[in-house]
């Protein structure tokens, strides 16, 4: 696990951590290995970094497996991303009320109706291996 920088690639068993400064887009993806670029654009979001704009670019990249899981937070960044998703076939998971310390930004996922399971966060990563080990839609 490591703060994203521009350029930065990464592969199975590997995580970044969106840059508070700008924006993440999965640029490219081949051979199961993403690259990233950040960005200053806020793309109209009104909140960087935004995962709605992480989601979308990797829903518009990814050709492989892709699970999209929103988690606790103010707000409904996120919403557009689960959506983006979804409609590319990844699998969504989202927060449940119960274990959210803010629950807007799980409550506006799962509002969207694309939101394919919700789990307490003690069960988000087994939601996660499941998803992965799932037939794509």
């Amino acid at each position: 696990v490591r703060e994203a920088e521009d350029g930065a690639r990464i592969g199975g068993g590997e995580a970044l951590v969106a840059n508070g400064d700008s924006n993440t887009l999965v640029s490219s993806y081949a051979n199961g290995r993403l690259r990233v670029k950040l960005t200053d654009d806020e793309f109209g979001k009104g909140v960087q970094p935004s995962v709605d704009v992480t989601m979308e670019s990797a829903a518009e990249t990814v050709t492989g497996p892709l699970v999209g899981v929103v988690l606790t937070g103010m707000g409904k960044d996120g919403a557009a991303g689960i959506r983006a998703i979804s409609r590319a076939g990844g699998r969504t998971l989202a927060e449940s009320e119960e274990s959210a310390t803010i629950y807007g930004m799980p409550k506006r996922a799962a509002e969207t109706g694309a939101v394919d399971d919700v789990r307490a966060i003690d069960g988000i990563a087994a939601g996660i291996c499941e998803a992965i080990r799932e037939e794509p839609r």
